[in-house]
């Protein structure tokens, strides 16, 4: 295992790293990166590959392969926070190889989450990256004890990194095409469509609009969203939109009104509607209930 470093002048490939930094103006060349984890504490940022346009706030992380070509676009009013893990080539494949020399049944990973290749998609807080990501962040902050605790954390984040590569492989074969090379394609476009989604949780979207930014039609890029993840798009981008007023709820006193509008509902009488379907309670006692615990 090699030394951990956090942000490092140089190195970024000789070393596991963390970059964590403040900024309302950060633009960058080109560059090509080693595989790494991105997320955004605060504000909002975005990461862009000649596959489009990656766009992160809070609540999310994107993932990008070794080797992939990326540049960063970040320009808020406010200070914008980012937080982003790095590996070192080698690293992940290593902790995936000692995963399959488990006894069976310990750790069930498919060959497909042994290889360095990942998608390349913006995704939720879930159950497997977003654990890792917060254990990481939270040693970073009160400083970390040694290069063996950073591995620690370091080989936590790689594993979740291949269980959730094994569900979005999952997620794939769900499609049921035959073709390998059509079905990795339309999943290319389909994860397209959902980083088009989790750009525009303010906006206001149709089904013409996600479809398009996929490249297929609308009823057929439906019915293939809805096999390949479990929802519908409108579900999908409900669940996201409630997600983001829960954390603004907790973390601002905006009114109610601009919350709604902020996560892309039409006003206070459809959020809270939507919002209490959802979670069996309104927003502003949903509000009250975080602030006395």
């Amino acid at each position: 295992m090699s030394g951990f470093a956090i942000n490092p002048d140089v190195g970024l490939w000789q070393k596991n790293a963390v970059l964590n930094g403040k900024n309302s103006y950060y633009v960058t060349d080109e560059v090509e990166g080693t595989l790494s984890v991105k997320t955004m504490l605060s504000g909002r940022g975005h990461w862009i590959t000649p596959d489009g346009r990656h766009s992160l706030e809070e609540g999310a992380y994107l993932i990008l392969n070794r080797g992939q070509r990326y540049s960063v676009d970040i320009r808020t009013r406010e200070l914008s926070e980012t937080f982003c893990a790095f590996f070192r080539p080698g690293y992940v494949e290593a902790v995936a190889d000692a995963a399959h020399h488990e006894p069976a049944g310990l750790l069930e990973l498919s060959h497909k989450t042994t290889e360095t290749s990942f998608y390349e998609r913006v995704n939720p807080v879930d159950e497997f990256v977003w654990p890792a990501l917060s254990r990481l962040r939270a040693a970073v902050r009160r400083g970390l004890e040694s290069d063996l605790e950073a591995d620690d954390l370091m080989i936590g984040l790689a594993l979740g990194l291949l269980k959730a590569n094994q569900a979005a492989c999952t997620e794939a074969f769900q499609l049921d095409i035959s073709s390998e090379g059509t079905r990795e394609e339309i999943f290319r476009r389909l994860n397209r469509a959902r980083d088009f989604i989790f750009a525009n949780l303010s906006e206001s979207l149709d089904l013409v609009s996600i479809s398009s930014a996929a490249s297929l039609s609308p009823f057929h890029f439906h019915r293939l969203f809805k096999r390949a993840f479990a929802e519908t798009p409108h579900e999908f981008l409900t669940r996201l939109r409630l997600a983001k007023a829960k954390r603004l709820l907790v973390s601002s006193v905006a009114p109610l009104a601009e919350v709604s509008w902020s996560v892309g509902f039409e006003g206070p009488a459809s959020f809270s509607k939507v919002f209490k379907r959802a979670t069996g309670v309104t927003p502003l006692q949903f509000r009250k209930a975080a602030s006395s615990n």
